[in-house]
């Protein structure tokens, strides 16, 4: 059973504290691809289709780890050079552009699209969006493993094995908002802040926060609206 976490910045390269949890909120929205990149990654490595059992659980400081099972030996430093190996880039538009309070994108019934509401210029399409990416842009964000992880050896029939079973087995019906309470107010400041930082991040093509950035989601519709919400 291994143990994976998002990569953290070493003391070397510090980050002001808004960057910082920026950049969590963007490892704990991207995850779940960095995950099934690693699992790509590892079927590849071994040479067969790997079988796993995987549930996903927030540590206190809210960032996502993995809690996985797999079938078949692989030794711990064959594991590490996959886990170092892996990393997922996201390359999305910029976010320089921004619309706040009642100055928000507004929808054209005649053309179809989303407006700016002061020009009442068509705002880019995602397509439009992802085209002016250029080949001296930098991904948006790249979401990596750490480099702490952990690994045992279980043998079916083994006394670990039922432990492992019910550890992995309680997340499929325990809710991730549970997993962890703030008892202090240092905890829930952090927790508070980490939320306003996902509040009007994207968190994919179709999320309706691309708006705030002057772009139109993928399949815009009247109903999409700049609200703070999934896609």
């Amino acid at each position: 059973m291994s143990v994976l976490r998002p990569g953290r910045r070493g003391r070397g390269t510090r980050r002001p504290g808004h960057l910082r949890l920026h950049h969590a909120a963007r490892d704990a929205l991207h995850f779940a691809a960095l995950f099934d990149r690693f699992i790509q990654n590892l079927r590849r490595f071994v040479g067969y289709d790997l079988q796993y059992f995987a549930a996903i659980e927030p540590q206190r400081r809210l960032a996502p780890h993995v809690h996985l099972a797999i079938r078949g030996t692989i030794s711990r430093a064959e594991l590490r050079e996959v886990i170092s190996a892996t990393y997922h880039q996201v390359w999305w538009p910029t976010t320089d552009a921004t619309y706040n309070g009642d100055r928000l994108p507004v929808w054209d019934e005649h053309t179809g699209t989303y407006l700016d509401p002061d020009t009442g210029e068509i705002l880019p399409t995602w397509d439009q969006a992802l085209d002016a990416i250029g080949d001296q842009d930098e991904p948006r964000h790249v979401a990596r493993f750490g480099a702490r992880f952990d690994a045992q050896g279980v043998l079916a029939g083994s006394r670990d094995t039922s432990r492992c079973i019910g550890y992995l087995t309680k997340y499929l019906t325990k809710h991730l908002g549970d997993c962890h309470q703030a008892d202090t107010d240092i905890q829930a400041a952090h927790a508070a802040r980490l939320a306003d930082a996902l509040r009007y991040e994207p968190c994919s093509p179709t999320c309706a926060n691309w708006l705030r950035y002057g772009i139109q989601p993928k399949n815009a519709s009247p109903t999409t609206g700049p609200t703070g919400g999934p896609g």
